[in-house]
């Protein structure tokens, strides 16, 4: 070899040595951060970022399922992740983040724990547990969301509990409020668990069928056919007519006019109703034995491994997780007249449990003396990531069906091949 040839390629790789310890140790690091994410409202958060500061920027890109876009990436790529790969994100902010097929993304925070950059006792407890990936805290929450029973506030005084309420008390309290025309035909009910699908899952995990992420899903059969008998044992032969003539409206106008006098929601349902229906309605939560379940679509956010710009993602986590960061959103929103379009902090409550007790009622009065102590939230199970599309397809139409049709033992080789049949069927990965 001659000499400049050698000389030329002792420097390219002295070169190529230098980038590749300058890129491990951060000096050539994008002063960009990208985040994915199915939270609408992270791009208002990242504009407040970008604005409040002029070191790093955050890009926002929106997507369906982070959590499944992230999948795909990995089962597409053999070793998933290697330092500077652009198709992978900085950070990721939404639900589904903790299943199998994702949990080996993210990066550790442990030691930004450490350093006094997020404090972990700011958060409900119970939360920022399920963000843990063996034992170690990976995933931080954003939001949660709690079912609620809405009513008219002439109904207020006749149940027993100012705060929460039971299936017992609901199924009790609603038979009071059923009226015939002279034909014997409904004009008014109380509440059937048939109006409402997500009710129906709640019901079934209150009585402790415990859905959560298996080869692809397990569940504790002998409490679901339990909570199957008990919806199918209240619900009227004549309800179908019912719904059929008069849930053409949405629940909060058919609570208004006097049509029914319960309707399930979520937290996020009820506070984004017009300030007009809020005010003629209040709620209770559902619980079973002081227990109030979490909504499962928990959102998490994450910073990848090996995401090409650290130190930006870092600075957006340790901002965005600042209570006068939260309440500066909450103010934006109220000033902006959004409330009525997403409730809160990534349309949930904040994880942040100063920021849902002391700031939330400043902005949603409906939540003087509702605000549920930390202690009585119930965590949900771990659901595989395409849970949405099992639930929706499968689960919800089973439960419907054995309540509706008295289908109600020896259910579960039925749903495991309903289970079977849909991934067969859309291609899942399970």
């Amino acid at each position: 070899m001659r000499k400049k040839d050698a000389e030329f390629v002792i420097s390219s790789v002295f070169f190529l040595l230098v980038a590749f310890f300058c890129s491990s140790c951060g000096m050539f690091q994008s002063k960009t951060a990208v985040l994915w994410t199915d939270i609408p409202e992270f791009a208002l958060y990242a504009g407040a970022f970008n604005t409040a500061q002029d070191e790093w920027t955050l890009e926002v890109r929106y997507m369906d399922s982070p959590a499944g876009e992230l999948a795909e990436l990995i089962n597409n790529e053999v070793g998933a992740f290697t330092r500077g790969k652009a198709n992978y994100p900085d950070l990721v902010a939404g639900s589904w983040l903790k299943s199998s097929s994702t949990s080996g993304i993210f990066a550790p925070l442990d030691e930004e724990i450490e350093k006094g950059l997020i404090n972990p006792d700011s958060f409900y407890k119970n939360l920022l547990n399920l963000g843990r990936i063996n034992n170690v805290q990976c995933l931080l929450p954003i939001a949660f969301n709690l079912p609620a029973i809405v009513f008219p506030k002439s109904i207020e005084r006749s149940l027993q509990n100012p705060f929460t309420i039971t299936l017992a008390e609901l199924r009790e309290t609603s038979e009071k409020y059923i009226e015939f025309d002279k034909s014997e035909r409904l004009t008014k009910m109380g509440f059937s668990p048939l109006w409402n699908d997500d009710f129906l899952y709640t019901m079934v995990n209150l009585f402790g069928a415990n859905f959560r992420e298996d080869t692809p899903l397990q569940w504790d059969n002998n409490a679901l056919n339990e909570a199957l008998a008990y919806g199918a044992d209240w619900i009227r032969p004549d309800g179908d007519e019912f719904i059929f003539k008069y849930f053409t409206e949405p629940p909060s106008q058919l609570l208004l006019s006097g049509r029914i006098s319960f309707a399930y929601m979520e937290s996020n349902g009820f506070f984004s109703l017009t300030q007009e229906e809020r005010d003629a309605l209040s709620f209770r939560w559902l619980n079973w034995e002081d227990s109030i379940p979490l909504a499962e679509d928990i959102s998490y956010l994450g910073i990848c491994r090996e995401g090409r710009a650290e130190e930006a993602a870092y600075a957006f986590v340790s901002w965005f997780y600042n209570e006068e960061t939260q309440q500066m959103f909450l103010e934006e929103a109220n000033r902006l007249h959004l409330k009525e379009r997403a409730f809160g902090i990534a349309g949930g409550f904040s994880a942040i449990r100063a920021v849902t007790e002391t700031v939330y009622p400043k902005y949603y009065p409906g939540l003087l003396g509702h605000v549920p102590p930390e202690d009585y939230l119930a965590s949900p199970n771990i659901l595989p990531r395409i849970w949405l599309g099992l639930k929706e397809r499968v689960i919800l139409p089973y439960l419907y069906t054995c309540i509706h049709d008295d289908i109600v033992n020896n259910t579960e080789d039925i749903l495991r091949q309903r289970i079977l049949e849909w991934y067969r069927s859309s291609n899942q990965r399970r």
